[in-house]
């Protein structure tokens, strides 16, 4: 599940008030409570069951062990005890929507609307109700309704930083940009020690191209969760758009510390040595990017380029053709491509990838210029004159050193 998708349907929220105590039990429910928060779940699930050998029938600790289970992946044995919890509880809503918050967080999308929906039957005024229902449809991608449940649970309680850092992710999966971003930033002021909400906003202004804002909130999520390896990525990305690359390296190395086998931070990894002039490391990483996803555009773009400058005219043209295999319109690979065959008198083939290039990117001065030049060596002085006066026309130059961000750049998969 991708993981913009995992944290709306996560569940941050202490949905409801304990529901049994007494003495030593309560104080491994506690304990079982603070580990699963702190991710220690073998342990919590030893608490769970150290309480159940004192109150085998106890409610909130079969409740609490079922959350445990969720969260090791035993999903049978978890709705096994989460649905005698239910039945059990019988009309309490209260518990309906503690195991549906379970489940939401679980990914389990059917069983928590289940829960849900019969909640809502018993108590439609049922605090944190409302804030679920827009989580169960962000992670269902039933947006409207989604926005519509955020927005409700953001007029009911405007402090709480929950209902603005989920209603922001989800207009930020929509596309509205511009309202996650307000929604996100208001949330990580109201929370600041959430690494979740600085995470989301320093993506929305990635997205932005606000890098330095960007490098800001990803700090600062780092700072509070430094396992973290997908921010440590996007750390690096952003640290890379404000030009502070041996910095920007440094957060790389730790991503892959902690997840080696991501193409995507050995690319950014290349990328960041060859802009401080390191480029036999660049290679070495892009060449590791590729090892691990042969298809990825941007890295076959780089070695074109390093290649080409190298006027290392073969592996330049490999690469080069091998990312025209992958995806026919990218408009920097036809550009190169044909300045490389042009360089070789290979006219034909050299005025066919310019063409190309010139009409998946109109504003390329440079493929316009070259493919006069190929047109005036062809001897077509018409196309060559038409092409030489587009290139004088144009203004603002279209280059191709962004294009290592013309793809879309990978998560790493995190579960939340």
């Amino acid at each position: 599940m991708p993981r913009a998708t995992c944290l709306v349907v996560g569940c941050w929220l202490a949905v409801s008030p304990p529901l049994s105590a007494g003495g030593e039990v309560e104080a491994h429910l506690a304990r079982a409570q603070q580990l699963r928060r702190e991710g220690k779940l073998q342990e919590a699930r030893a608490e769970c069951q150290e309480a159940l050998r004192a109150q085998p029938r106890d409610l909130e600790i079969r409740i609490e062990l079922g959350l445990v289970e969720l969260d090791l992946k035993e999903v049978d044995r978890a709705r096994g005890l989460l649905e005698e919890a239910a039945g059990n509880g019988g009309s309490a809503p209260a518990v309906l929507l503690k195991i549906a918050a379970g489940y939401l967080r679980a990914g389990l999308l059917d069983d928590a609307q289940r829960h849900l929906e019969r909640a809502a039957q018993l108590d439609p005024t049922l605090p944190r109700l409302t804030l679920l229902l827009g989580q169960l449809y962000s992670g269902r991608r039933l947006f409207p309704a989604a926005v519509r449940y955020l927005e409700e649970a953001v007029r009911q309680d405007p402090t709480a930083p929950q209902p603005h850092g989920l209603l922001g992710i989800t207009l930020s999966l929509m596309g509205d940009r511009a309202r996650a971003t307000l929604e996100l930033e208001r949330a990580a002021e109201l929370a600041p020690e959430n690494p979740g909400f600085h995470y989301y906003l320093g993506l929305a202004y990635l997205e932005a191209d606000r890098y330095e804002d960007a490098a800001r909130e990803l700090q600062r999520t780092v700072r509070l969760d430094p396992r973290d390896a997908q921010a440590q990525v996007d750390l690096g990305w952003a640290l890379i758009g404000v030009g502070r690359n041996s910095e920007a390296g440094e957060r790389l190395q730790g991503a892959l510390r902690l997840a080696p086998a991501n193409a995507t931070t050995w690319f950014l990894l290349g990328e960041s040595r060859r802009r401080i002039g390191d480029v036999d490391e660049a290679i070495r990483a892009f060449e590791k990017c590729l090892e691990l996803d042969d298809r990825r555009t941007d890295a076959l773009f780089s070695l074109g380029t390093i290649y080409f400058l190298r006027q290392d005219r073969p592996r330049a043209t490999g690469y080069f053709r091998r990312l025209l295999t992958a995806n026919p319109r990218h408009p920097g690979a036809h550009y190169q491509l044909g300045k490389l065959l042009l360089s070789q008198g290979s006219l034909d083939e050299a005025i066919t990838h310019l063409r190309q290039a010139v009409a998946i990117e109109p504003r390329s001065k440079g493929a316009h210029y070259q493919l006069a030049r190929a047109y005036r060596l062809q001897g077509n002085a018409e196309a060559a004159e038409r092409e030489g006066n587009v290139f004088r026309e144009l203004g603002t130059e279209v280059t191709d050193e962004a294009s290592w961000r013309r793809d879309r750049l990978a998560p790493i998969p995190k579960t939340p």
